[in-house]
């Protein structure tokens, strides 16, 4: 049996392996809890490209203005006149007031319907189409007025020609696809060609207001 001395040095190791096991064991770390989120948020892709390529694009077209049943006819009347399309005769005042005009007889120095000359039936229509004022004279006119080539006239442009000497002594207004409108020393007020023979060898010059 051991003696009550060795009994106590084994009772006093014991006590400190307990003791040492004790420091030197570390608790084990508690487990961290890992929280997985649910992604609910809204996934945002941009097809800006793509749309873009997509979409298609509206043509945006001006509305012409309507005309009413007796301008329309006006302009197909004058349209097979001229031997073009409705669409190439603009202001229908124009037509409107050659209609009311066509076929007077001339009068040299005349204004009326009983009679009417190249430069009078020229200021009648631009005063009451244009509402602009014009020399009397045809000359006159072709100086006030900006040279227009031929190829370059449009509708209500003037068109100057020398028949009788180098000086303008003859106006018309140009309308659509070389055809004009003037008084005619022969026929009175009538609708002719620029490529008319008689025409085109006194042709001078077109002319425009500025």
């Amino acid at each position: 049996m051991l003696s009550s001395q060795q009994q106590y040095r084994l009772y006093i190791l014991l006590a400190a392996i307990v003791l040492w096991g004790c420091k030197t064991t570390q608790p084990l770390p508690d487990k961290k809890k890992t929280t997985i989120k649910n992604n609910t948020s809204p996934v945002n892709v941009v097809f800006d490209e793509l749309e873009e390529t997509d979409k298609k694009k509206e043509d945006v077209s001006v509305a012409e203005p309507t005309l009413s049943k007796e301008d329309l006819e006006l302009k197909t009347k004058y349209a097979t006149l001229l031997d073009t399309s409705p669409k190439e005769l603009h202001l229908t005042q124009l037509y409107a007031f050659i209609d009311e005009w066509i076929d007077v007889k001339y009068k040299y120095g005349g204004t009326t319907q009983k009679g009417v000359d190249c430069s009078g039936f020229t200021n009648l229509l631009y005063n009451n189409v244009y509402n602009k004022e014009l020399p009397r004279s045809s000359s006159d006119i072709a100086a006030v007025a900006k040279s227009v080539s031929k190829k370059e006239l449009s509708e209500g442009d003037f068109v100057f020609f020398s028949i009788r000497s180098n000086k303008v002594d003859h106006v018309g207004i140009y309308l659509a696809n070389n055809r004009f409108v003037h008084a005619s020393t022969s026929k009175g007020v009538i609708i002719s060609s620029l490529e008319h023979p008689y025409y085109a060898k006194y042709f001078k010059k077109g002319g425009r207001l500025e």
